[in-house]
């Protein structure tokens, strides 16, 4: 006990329970957000690598830069 707070760790880690039980729809729903946002920040992330790459190997090619800056900007 800290400062008159308890913490259930065992209950918290799923021991002696199902941690993947859905109980409420509404956990379900915030729990499928939280992962699409993940997800889209990761592809963001991995866009804007993909035009950054594009960018360094595009050897000064006009058509090439703007491809790779397009995609950067978008």
């Amino acid at each position: 006990m800290l400062l008159g707070l308890s913490l259930n760790i065992g209950g918290a880690l799923g021991a002696g329970g199902n941690p993947f039980k859905i109980t409420d729809i509404g956990v379900f729903i915030s729990a499928a957000f939280g992962v699409g946002i993940i997800l889209a920040a990761i592809g963001t992330l991995i866009y804007l690598l993909w035009g950054a790459f594009e960018w360094i190997t595009s050897g000064g090619d006009k058509t090439n830069l703007e491809n790779a800056r397009n995609k950067i900007v978008h």
